[in-house]
């Protein structure tokens, strides 16, 4: 079943907001439609493997350059089994938006901004233009094994921002296809195209727990990420998503007003933003914007915090 239809029904039910923007969609555009913004790496956090340190210190610490000469820097240490350069790869795959027809043929820069004329700003087009030209390298290159099957080697060898991300693909692709038979009834729909390289037989919720364990930042972030799906049903599942943020935040995300996480909300708010002065400020802003009861946020994220510091992983409702 199309992932780009997915997408759009998953949003039209306000599941998962801003879930859609680290998984590795296909960007299908059609020039009456408006593609999807493109994508940021963010920085690594937290790594704990003395391998591949100073390769990766200069081709992930500047999300603009070459995602060619990045791939390339991070080859070797990956071939030889490096789960952190085996991840980065993956990570860096993923970043670059694939602007591709149903056919699967590439649309050039022209074609891709056709709507963006239409309906964006000229940030936007920048935007995509930067994203030609990081990426276009790394879209004619041959021979570099894909995004899903360097993730796939690094979540084996339990690298934990792995291990996060494809359990984020994993409960997105059960939530979807759980949409549709709810959806559907008496239909057994399709099952939702996923990168062959994904496995699954994993069980996101327990690749979770024990990526969790690893004080990782990121790891934090990719809970609260996928927050509306580890918690359906659960009232305070838009609080969690909030509350995960805010420790993914004070424990070493980058949530600066210059950082990818926020940037976007920063270039159109720019007041706000530079009152910014401790890690969580933003995402205690964004709550309130949304309306979420901010002390019954930081109430559950230093609940959060406690259980991390006990080690009483068990409790965290994952």
């Amino acid at each position: 079943m199309n992932r780009y239809v997915t997408v759009c029904i998953v949003v039209a039910a306000s599941i998962a907001v801003v879930t859609w923007r680290f998984h590795s969609t296909i960007v299908h555009v059609e020039a009456s439609k408006l593609p999807t913004i493109p994508s940021y790496t963010r920085p690594t956090h937290g790594v704990d493997e003395p391998s591949a340190i100073a390769a990766k210190k200069n081709t992930t610490d500047n999300p603009r350059s070459d995602a060619l000469d990045k791939i390339h820097a991070l080859e070797k240490a990956a071939k030889a089994g490096d789960r952190d350069a085996q991840f980065n790869i993956a990570k860096i795959m993923r970043s670059c938006p694939n602007y591709t027809r149903k056919d699967g043929t590439r649309m050039s820069f022209e074609e891709t901004i056709v709507p963006y004329r239409a309906y964006g700003t000229a940030t936007d087009i920048e935007n995509v233009h930067r994203e030609f030209e990081r990426c276009s390298r790394m879209w004619e290159a041959k021979d570099l094994g894909t995004a899903g099957e360097w993730l796939a080697l690094a979540t084996k060898a339990k690298q934990p921002q792995a291990m996060a991300l494809t359990a984020g693909d994993l409960l997105w692709k059960m939530n979807s296809e759980a949409m549709f038979r709810n959806a559907l009834a008496g239909v057994n729909p399709e099952p939702v195209v996923t990168d062959p390289a994904l496995d699954t037989t994993l069980d996101p919720r327990k690749l979770l727990l024990e990526a969790a364990q690893s004080n990782n930042a990121d790891v934090y972030y990719a809970i609260a990420h996928n927050a509306l799906l580890l918690f359906p049903g659960n009232p305070e599942a838009h609080t969690l998503y909030y509350s995960w943020m805010l420790v993914a935040c004070q424990r070493g995300l980058d949530c600066g007003k210059a950082s990818d996480l926020a940037a976007f909300s920063c270039s159109r708010n720019a007041d706000a933003c530079d009152n910014f002065k401790a890690p969580g400020d933003y995402v205690l802003w964004l709550a309130s914007n949304n309306n979420a009861d901010l002390s019954l946020v930081e109430t559950r994220a230093a609940e959060i915090a406690a259980k991390l510091d006990a080690g009483q992983y068990d409790e965290l409702g994952l």
